[in-house]
């Protein structure tokens, strides 16, 4: 109830959402030193960033700024970091991971604290963005998630979450072959004329079986394979490989490993395996090596319905006037250029829930912690702070921050997006993108900043407008952030546990009656533990 309170507390300092003056005179000056995300070293000699950055800090908002960029090896980064933290050498500004290693972290005194109206005193413009739910409000209705994110069990902010769509949105996409839709005569101009639901997917699939779809005579073809089987078990509001905590409709969480409404996904599989319309290599999945995104039973005809895949992968050539996403690529090497795929809806089972799982739009996997240290100095906190509104606010030095030099490094396209010219690495060793932490996560949280990195690019724009039509988003969430107590002691074999007795159920080696005895092994083996875990977990964040 303690922690319910606060967490109250928090929302009803941040909910008022308000247009305020510009922050206060930046009085502090010194070194500030953030060790973000970088897959190289940040090279001084060829820096046309960070020493800019502090120029134009110093002639434009009087800020006597020195930025010390840390490269940690992101193979170690957590180890290197602890190590620094119990040596108090840690940087002021860290990635800070989940919520579980966050909230370790600040019991054990390790990152700094803050008042949410110390917040909005010195970020005004990045506390409104992301109050008012980031880019176009699109997120409007995760902005409580936002400040439960942000604040610890006292009401204090310990980090400043990232707000954007990319975790959000769905990651793989159900796609047909377009050859054997037309000599099947299955329309597909729209994904509105394709089966919507679970009963006339499955037909469907039968007719990719037993129809010869590819006409060459023989037998040899297969409805789908392993990722249909994960897009079934969405059908009836589940998951297949991956384990998922769900309302159980009487005001506590159940694990998607143990729910009744798996017995009839694996019936409807067994039968599909039976009639020879699953491909009985399911097991293996559907790519033979490689790039892992090729589904190479989907792209040489082996089945008709996959979604191993994103849309991003099979992104037609259209889209970017290139060559076409990296999976595209692949199929149109062998099935020619003049061949094509279909986005299709996701079968609703007999709930109408469908899709697979998705993330939320908030999260801290890539967020920022600070150094404990700045409690001891709340004018270098507040300048850390101003900073990142500077970034917000300031479009030249968001540019160069984020992109480098016009011309140079990137060129401004007719609406407005960027193209940037340089791989991660060489970004890295000029400056660019070296002080995220001071910024921003990942993106500079401005309508300009998240545009030019997200929404304004074409890729992305091509995905989010095919998840506007019916049934061809995913919805399905883990209701548990971050990992429970107990998870590292028992998941690994409560994972080997669901995966074998599934498989075995689907290719009839046990019976579909062993269920509920899976079920009760699958409580005794630690499931009970983690099921107790979730809904404390629950019962303190709901």
């Amino acid at each position: 109830m303690k922690k319910l309170l606060v967490i109250a507390l928090c929302l009803m300092l941040a909910l008022p959402a308000f247009a305020m003056a510009d922050a206060t005179p930046i009085t502090w000056s010194g070194t500030i030193s953030v060790a973000p995300y970088l897959f190289g070293p940040w090279d001084e000699a060829k820096d046309i960033v960070v020493h800019p950055t502090e120029q134009l800090m110093k002639e434009r908002y009087g800020l006597d700024v020195t930025f010390d960029v840390v490269f940690v090896e992101n193979a170690n980064y957590r180890e290197i970091i602890n190590t620094r933290i119990a040596g108090g050498t840690a940087p002021d500004v860290f990635i800070g991971g989940d919520a579980v290693v966050l909230s370790q972290y600040y019991d054990q005194g390790a990152i700094a604290s803050w008042e949410v109206d110390f917040f909005k005193e010195n970020a005004p413009a990045t506390y409104e963005f992301l109050n008012n739910g980031g880019y176009q409000g699109r997120l409007k209705d995760y902005v409580d998630m936002f400040w439960k994110l942000a604040c610890a069990d006292d009401g204090k902010m310990t980090t400043v979450p990232y707000f954007d769509e990319q975790s959000a949105m769905p990651s793989k996409t159900l796609m047909y072959r377009e050859d054997w839709l037309d000599a099947l005569g299955v329309a597909h101009d729209s994904p509105d004329v394709l089966p919507k639901t679970l009963d006339d997917f499955v037909a469907l699939l039968y007719r990719f079986a037993n129809e010869d779809p590819d006409g060459n005579g023989v037998k040899d073809t297969y409805g789908c394979s392993e990722s249909v089987v994960r897009a079934i078990f969405g059908a009836y509001g589940s998951s297949y490989n991956s384990r998922l905590w769900l309302e159980d409709g009487e005001g506590g969480l159940i694990a998607s490993d143990v729910k009744e409404s798996n017995k009839d996904a694996l019936a409807l599989l067994k039968k599909l395996y039976d009639d020879g319309v699953l491909d009985p290599e399911f097991v293996t999945g559907e790519n033979n090596g490689g790039y892992w995104a090729v589904n190479h039973a989907f792209i040489n005809g082996v089945i008709g319905a996959s979604c191993h895949a994103s849309i991003d992968h099979y992104r037609r050539p259209d889209v970017m006037g290139d060559n076409g996403g990296p999976v595209a690529i692949e199929w149109y090497a062998i099935n020619g250029a003049d061949s094509d795929f279909v986005y299709a809806p996701w079968p609703a089972g007999p709930d109408g829930e469908y899709g697979l799982e998705v993330g939320y739009p908030v999260s801290l996997g890539t967020g920022y912690a600070y150094d404990a240290r700045l409690n001891d100095d709340p004018d270098k906190l507040a300048a850390i702070f101003k900073i990142m509104d500077i970034f917000g606010t300031d479009d030249e030095i968001m540019l160069l921050n984020c992109w480098g030099i016009e011309g140079e490094d990137y060129a401004v396209n007719e609406d407005g997006s960027l193209t940037n010219f340089l791989n991660t690495t060489d970004r890295n060793e000029k400056g660019i993108r070296v002080l995220r932490g001071l910024f921003g996560p990942e993106k500079v949280n401005s309508e300009r900043g998240m545009f030019l990195d997200f929404y304004g690019d074409k890729t992305i724009k091509n995905r989010l407008d095919f998840f506007e039509n019916d049934q061809c988003g995913m919805y399905r969430k883990n209701v548990v952030r971050g990992l429970l107590p107990s998870a590292s002691e028992y998941n690994s074999e409560l994972d080997t546990l669901r995966n074998e007795t599934f498989v075995a159920i689907i290719t009839g080696t046990q019976p579909l009656e062993s269920y509920e005895d899976y079920v009760q092994e699958w409580m005794d083996r630690g499931g009970d533990i983690l099921t107790e875990e979730a809904n404390e977990w629950y019962a303190e964040n709901k």
